[in-house]
């Protein structure tokens, strides 16, 4: 076999890639003469070092910005779900591969990940089973199936659908698991019995206890790994396939009918179904991260009050919505309003064109401050001081008319 002529350590030293590259491009299996080598190759490719765990952050990072971003462009477009691995996830084992078990890495980034089209399938999967009859039917569903196919489609009436031929209005985003602190990919194994049985193609073999079963290796990722699901809603098909979906669900009305009935989808295959691999004997099960989803949601409330905020000052007078600007900035709450705007015009900080405006604002603080020191038993005391500083916002408003 011909040798590449470049440094030995490209060939050598592969710590530094990714663990999929690692997994598929750069696998130390072979030698030279294409004889397959045994040693602790494959112990590497568990590892996830520094740089792969900030390129898995950064791609969690932008894909909520992504969201984040198309949820204010088209308020309810989105539905963000954050979940919790109860045990060990696998996918992509019918990848080739040379250990004959493949895992789904996504190029070229090299990291482990759910494909988009493998969530779409469990849901509908999870639909199917709580709308047709069977233990796990709900009678008490508010939808019904061609609402299910508004959402994922429909492959037409002649292959099963209820309604024609359409594409669904969600679109699913790939989901990147990301292992917890400290932990890396982890080796799973299944150990296959009988396989003197299986395999004798005469079958002269009788099946026995006695045999000796080879443990078969795959890739896994741990569990109490963490899952986030992204899925968009294109809202105008939706309006034309499905248009109820979009009514507001429950008595508070902040969240449209089909991101309800999404998370009752999710929260059937969390507890049911599973993701990726081998679900049938364990693997893929997730929860809910309750933690995750309630501080994400203090956060979107937090945005939408800034938003709130700002439409608000939009709507004020220039004089009172610099005033406003100015006193959000007070460290004490409680310091007199009058004053602090009065600090402010002194101090140069409002623009001169804005300057008799506001104090025209902080003269209307002053007074219900005065009226409230009138009921108090220092009134004396503190009146001289109101009417010296109301004489200073005085001169501000004058100046402007002499200007």
């Amino acid at each position: 076999m011909s040798r590449a002529a470049v440094p030995a350590y490209l060939g050598e030293d592969f710590r530094e890639a990714a663990p999929g590259h690692r997994f598929a491009l750069y696998l130390s299996v072979w030698d030279q003469q294409w004889k397959k080598q045994r040693g602790g190759a494959i112990e590497e490719l568990l590892k996830l070092n520094d740089d792969d765990r900030k390129r898995l952050g950064a791609l969690i990072e932008r894909q909520r910005r992504l969201l984040q971003h198309e949820e204010s462009a088209q308020p309810g477009s989105t539905l963000n779900l954050p979940a919790t691995s109860t045990s060990p996830f696998t996918t992509g084992l019918g990848m080739a591969h040379p250990l004959e078990n493949g895992f789904a890495f996504l190029t070229p980034y090299g990291l482990p990940y759910l494909a988009g089209s493998g969530v779409k399938g469990v849901l509908r999967q999870a639909a199917r089973e709580l709308a047709e009859g069977g233990e796990f039917e709900d009678p008490g569903r508010d939808w019904d199936w061609p609402e299910i196919e508004a959402l994922f489609g429909s492959p037409g009436e002649d292959e099963g659908g209820v309604t024609g031929r359409r594409r669904g209005a969600l679109n699913f985003w790939d989901v990147f698991p990301e292992p917890g602190r400290g932990q890396d990919l982890a080796w799973e194994v299944m150990t296959p019995h009988q396989g003197s049985y299986y395999q004798d193609a005469t079958g002269q073999t009788a099946p026995h206890d006695n045999g000796a079963p080879v443990p078969i290796y795959f890739l896994g990722i741990p569990a109490g790994s963490g899952f986030r699901f992204h899925i968009q809603c294109n809202r105008a098909l939706l309006r034309q396939t499905g248009p109820t979906l979009l009514e507001p669900a429950g008595e508070d009305g902040d969240r449209a009918r089909w991101q309800v009935l999404l998370e009752t989808l999710f929260a059937h295959a969390f507890e049911w179904l599973g993701f990726g691999a081998k679900t049938a004997v364990g693997y893929g099960a997730l929860s809910i991260d309750e933690k995750t989803r309630r501080h994400e949601a203090e956060a979107r409330e937090k945005i939408r009050a800034e938003q709130a905020r700002k439409e608000q000052l939009a709507s004020l007078p220039p004089g009172q919505r610099r005033a406003e600007e100015l006193l959000e900035q007070r460290q004490d709450p409680s310091y007199p309003a009058h004053r602090f705007l009065l600090e402010q015009l002194e101090a140069g900080a409002v623009a001169a064109e804005e300057q008799a405006a506001l104090a025209q604002v902080a003269l209307d603080y002053l007074a219900q401050d005065r009226e409230k020191v009138r009921k108090t038993k220092k009134a004396k005391q503190k009146l001289p001081k109101l009417d010296e500083e109301e004489v200073q916002l005085q001169r501000f408003v004058d100046e402007e008319g002499t200007g």
